[in-house]
């Protein structure tokens, strides 16, 4: 849509001196705005043309951008169509960051299931990675997604998904059991209740289980707490895979304890001669009684668990949520580690703020900005001002060392400014375009 203002129509007198007609010029693949063309010239001097004339130089730059745009981008989309009329299921693509749905995609799925496809969806750029799985979503569902790589020039271009949602026979209606409380473990959202239910119910056979998730999410924590909650009384052993060789004399002296529960920390970093040893150990000791109860823990890149023997010794995989998948545990999280700290309290913008962050880091970010937080100001509010910078931004990519100095420097100012894009451009002596566009880039949200 082109615009065209005339003179008296500008709100600030200054400029009424002056017409202009400008049309915005969109991404062709994504739809995206990338800018603007503007043409401004005095008013005695403009004509009502103008504004078509800034729309037709909009479309012919759109025109161009389509006919030079990337390479990889077409391709994907070339492929995403194939399979789109291939099959009437869920297509969804990413590439170069753009991450793409067809009709019967924008329906099967909410949009925090979305949301955790595209973040899987990085993931599955990993060329080592199954053509086809199965994928449980937040919301307590599962979906089949088959993936198709698209390459050019030896590199990754990106890939096609296709999705249906896992069919379910019927069960009976039981009464709804609550799920267990777990000492030193908080919140109470649907797929952090679901990840714990899946936990308790194999921990009450004593079925050996792989808890898998993101560094930071709480994988330890739940196994702390549910040893706690089933025999408080026993010994637990964790027992660091990453340790190297001096792991498998730890395990053999965990073996060797009264310990009633093991943990294996990290049995991704396992090489496959520890890993034989310790298939070795874990099957002599499940043919004692009574069993102990054995838990592993692995990062979300559990590939290299395919061809391992250890695995096979255990029974399920339970997918523990990333931080970002049950923000609003955040506040339950928060009362359990504020306990020593009682006249601390938080704002509803603070809240807000904490809520919204991805927290690559996980529960360990959230409770090393909590202290990090409380050193600077053990009692009273906290405020968002009182927040690190870079919980008010979600960028897009990695940023530099430099862009965080950066970044950090624009959420001081806006902060200081109260909010005011144009007086926090004069406290950093920056144009307020070069402003704007830095904030789009860094995704502050202040």
């Amino acid at each position: 849509m082109a615009v065209y203002v005339d003179g008296a129509q500008h709100y600030h007198e200054s400029i009424q001196y002056f017409t202009c007609a400008g049309a915005p010029i969109h991404n062709p693949t994504t739809g995206r705005v990338e800018g603007l063309i503007d043409i401004t010239g005095l008013t005695h001097t403009s004509n009502p043309l103008m504004r078509q004339l800034a729309l037709g130089a909009a479309r012919d730059i759109e025109s161009a951008l389509r006919a030079t745009g990337s390479i990889k981008q077409q391709l994907v989309l070339g492929e995403f169509l194939v399979a789109c009329r291939r099959r009437q299921t869920a297509v969804y693509s990413l590439s170069c960051g753009v991450f793409m749905s067809n009709e019967i995609g924008s329906r099967l799925l909410d949009p925090i299931d979305e949301a955790f496809l595209r973040e899987e969806a990085q993931s599955m750029l990993d060329p080592s990675r199954v053509a086809q799985f199965d994928l449980r979503l937040p919301s307590g569902g599962s979906i089949t997604v088959k993936r198709t790589l698209v390459e050019h020039g030896g590199d990754i271009a990106g890939i096609v998904l296709e999705v249906e949602a896992t069919s379910c026979p019927t069960k009976t209606v039981q009464p709804r059991r609550t799920v267990p409380v777990f000492p030193g473990v908080a919140g109470s959202s649907l797929q952090w209740n679901r990840c714990r239910g899946e936990l308790t119910s194999l921990a009450a056979t004593d079925a050996n289980v792989i808890l898998k998730g993101e560094p930071g999410s709480g994988k330890l924590t739940l196994v702390r707490g549910m040893h706690l909650y089933k025999n408080p009384q026993a010994p637990i052993v964790v027992v660091d895979c990453s340790a190297g060789k001096s792991a498998h004399e730890e395990l053999r002296t965990a073996l060797d304890s009264a310990a009633t529960t093991i943990v294996l920390r990290r049995i991704d970093r396992l090489d496959a001669s520890t890993d034989e040893l310790f298939a070795d150990l874990i099957s002599a000791d499940q043919h004692r009684y009574p069993a102990r109860w054995i838990v592993a823990t692995t990062s979300t890149d559990g590939d290299a668990l395919q061809n391992s023997a250890l695995a096979e010794h255990f029974i399920a995989t339970v997918e523990v949520p990333a931080l970002r998948h049950h923000p609003d545990d955040i506040p339950d999280i928060i009362r359990m580690h504020l306990a020593p700290h009682r006249e601390t309290a938080f704002s509803d913008d603070t809240m807000r703020t904490l809520k919204k962050y991805h927290w690559p880091g996980n529960v360990r970010e959230l409770v090393d900005t909590l202290n990090h937080v409380l050193r600077a100001k053990p009692a009273g509010t906290i405020a968002v001002a009182d927040l690190p910078s870079a919980l008010s931004s979600a960028p897009r990519r990695t940023m530099t060392a430099m862009e965080r100095v950066e970044r950090d420097a624009i959420v001081a100012a806006l902060r200081d400014s109260g909010g005011n894009r144009v007086a926090a451009a004069k406290l950093l002596g920056i144009a307020r375009s070069s402003l704007y566009r830095k904030i789009d880039t860094f995704g502050i949200h202040v």
